[in-house]
């Protein structure tokens, strides 16, 4: 059993207003649909989880008071009493069994991560049990990131729209959206924290929409903004040198380029690996990402669920990559698509592209809105959409069962890179 930290004073000294800039405005904010950072960003100020991850990664309580595994296909959790919804709902096991169904519809973006659950038990009003189909320990990891808690009612009412004006626990509540341009959330002096989460210090919060990476770090250093997310490899020293703190931690992230493996050429597992030879991930990440990075041999990240580390990843050999395009009938190379979300860095599509260009392959750069870009996720013809032969390739920062991947993993401070 995993038991809660204890319970804390909510708000002190708080400052009265926190503008952060952020790369890219969220298309929504219903948690089943958000994928990328700045969402996150939003969705987790306003919302809580069953469990979060805690300082050192590992799991741990926060809307539960306890969790438990009482055996492997039965995960417990005991509610935290007492919390309320910002419109006033409470808490209880209703929302975490509504929570859960809406993740799990139809349109979810993660609904896979939760198809292992085929029951959730209301013991008593603060106790529910997860029936799960076959054993998941991974299960709680996903939870952390995903299961926001929903209040029943308003989720339900017909009127309501909390993929545009959502409602949570969270320390902080939702106080606006103006399209196009900032997200105000205020303070929720009725946050129970007591958590990893932390406490809110800001009574308002005002993420702007800034996509322009030099912009950021101007209103970071104007004063404008006191956080800026994704500052760009080559103006962080210009940062430090300001006297602003920049920080850079490792995630459990991934990033790589998505390959479709039932359409020629891609098809011939030779034609893939020739891909994996043709990039040099090392030079990328020292070149373009300040060395914040590392290769992967495959989507598992160090110290993750299914990491081996005597895998090694693909040598940079682009002599090995033309002769493995000659042997599967490509010596001449071919042409293709890669595509990449446009508020990402094209520099690092580009560099990629570059290096598949000295082997032959011949890969068209596609900038694609992000809302448009994640509606391909679970698209099976999304990869039958480019040029000779047929195909095309996409970046991503998340994990698939694509193979044969150029991956490497994502420093959490300057930029996504290769992100979705």
């Amino acid at each position: 059993m995993v038991p809660a930290a204890a319970q804390a004073t909510p708000v002190a000294e708080a400052v009265d207003t926190l503008a952060i800039d952020l790369a890219s405005e969220p298309a929504t904010l219903d948690p089943a649909l958000v994928y990328d950072a700045d969402g996150w960003s939003v969705i987790h100020s306003v919302y809580d989880a069953l469990v979060q991850y805690g300082p050192d990664g590992a799991i741990e309580p926060l809307l539960a008071e306890s969790v438990t595994w009482l055996d492997p296909l039965t995960y417990e959790a005991r509610l935290r009493r007492g919390v309320v919804f910002h419109n006033g709902e409470p808490f209880d096991a209703r929302s975490v069994v509504v929570s859960v169904a809406h993740l799990v519809a139809p349109g979810s973006q993660v609904a896979d991560n939760f198809r292992v659950i085929q029951d959730v038990e209301e013991v008593d009003p603060h106790t529910v049990r997860f029936k799960l189909s076959q054993p998941a320990p991974w299960l709680p990891a996903q939870m952390a990131a995903w299961l926001a808690m929903l209040p029943p009612g308003y989720t339900g009412d017909p009127s309501s729209d909390f993929t545009a004006k959502p409602i949570g626990t969270g320390p902080y509540r939702f106080a606006g959206w103006e399209r196009g341009s900032r997200i105000e959330l205020e303070l929720n002096g009725s946050f129970f924290g007591g958590s990893s989460k932390g406490r809110p210090f800001a009574r308002t919060v005002t993420y702007r929409f800034v996509p322009e990476g030099s912009t950021r770090v101007a209103d970071l250093l104007a004063g404008n903004a006191g956080l800026a997310r994704s500052v760009p490899v080559d103006q962080v020293e210009a940062v430090r040198s300001a006297g602003a703190e920049v920080r850079a931690e490792p995630i459990s992230g991934s990033a790589w380029i998505r390959i479709p493996t039932d359409v020629a050429p891609f098809s011939d597992a030779r034609v893939r690996q020739a891909l994996n030879h043709a990039v040099d991930v090392d030079a990328i990440i020292e070149a373009l990402l300040g060395g914040n990075g590392q290769r992967l041999a495959s989507f598992f990240v160090p110290n993750g669920l299914g990491y081996d580390p005597d895998l090694a990843p693909y040598s940079y050999d682009p002599d090995r990559a033309r002769a493995l395009l000659a042997e599967s009938g490509y010596a001449n190379g071919f042409a293709t698509t890669l595509a990449y979300t446009s508020d990402e860095r094209q520099e690092v599509v580009a560099a990629v592209a570059g290096q598949l260009a000295e082997v032959g392959v011949r890969a068209e750069l596609q900038a694609v809105e992000k809302a448009t870009f994640n509606q391909t996720w679970t698209d099976p013809q999304a990869a039958l959409s480019a040029s000779l032969p047929g195909a095309r390739c996409s970046t991503h920062t998340r994990c698939s069962a694509c193979s044969s991947p150029i991956a490497a993993s994502c420093p959490a401070t300057t930029t996504r890179t290769l992100s979705r």
